[in-house]
């Protein structure tokens, strides 16, 4: 009888960790396609992408383009570019990394928040960007009474960013207000349509 519900007991404890491990590697069974998400059409957005580009943020620019969005490579920050809320630019985080100190930078950044453009840096050192934003005074990275630093990408997600949105007062007054970004997906689809909805 002991035998017998000892090895009942192993049969559901042995049901269980399968069941788990399953949950954990999200299972799929074969033949059945991931579920991607729904993309509208990019026509009329413009996507400024500086640095070389990397494993994540390659394949987002790619889809950006096939959905019809405008798409302009560059190395270096470009020295003049009538910018608005239609624009996203998007920054390699080693060319973050190796100018964070650079007042070029620091300019275009002060420049660009204000019309609401959206900034985003995706793979890598993520966190790197809001320490850029950082010295350019677009963003105050907040610091606690224990002098914890605050870093909105601290853990380095695959993307991170910031866009300043614009709010009204009561009396009609309009302010903008930052507006942060942080996804801990690779998937190339899900990073977009977050992009976008952002």
């Amino acid at each position: 009888m002991k035998k017998a519900i000892l090895g009942l007991f192993l049969i559901v404890l042995l049901a269980l960790v399968i069941g788990f491990a399953l949950s954990l590697l999200n299972f799929q069974r074969p033949g059945v396609p991931l579920e991607e998400p729904e993309i509208q059409d990019l026509h009329g957005y413009t996507v400024v992408y500086v640095g070389e580009g990397n494993n994540i943020s390659i394949p987002v620019v790619i889809k950006m383009w096939c959905l019809g969005a405008q798409v302009i490579l560059l190395r270096e920050i470009p020295e003049s570019m009538e910018l608005n809320d239609s624009f996203i630019v998007m920054f390699d985080t080693e060319w973050i990394q190796e100018k964070i100190d650079d007042t070029r930078l620091h300019d275009f950044l002060r420049n660009a928040a204000p019309k609401e453009v959206k900034l985003v840096v995706i793979g890598g050192n993520t966190s790197k960007f809001f320490e850029a934003l950082d010295k350019a005074g677009v963003y105050e990275i907040p610091v606690t009474e224990t002098g914890h630093v605050r870093n909105p990408a601290y853990n380095n997600p695959p993307l991170a960013g910031l866009k300043m949105k614009k709010a009204y007062y009561p009396n009609g007054y309009e302010y903008l207000y930052p507006s942060m970004l942080c996804s801990g997906t690779n998937n190339t689809s899900t990073l977009v349509k977050a992009l976008i909805e952002w």
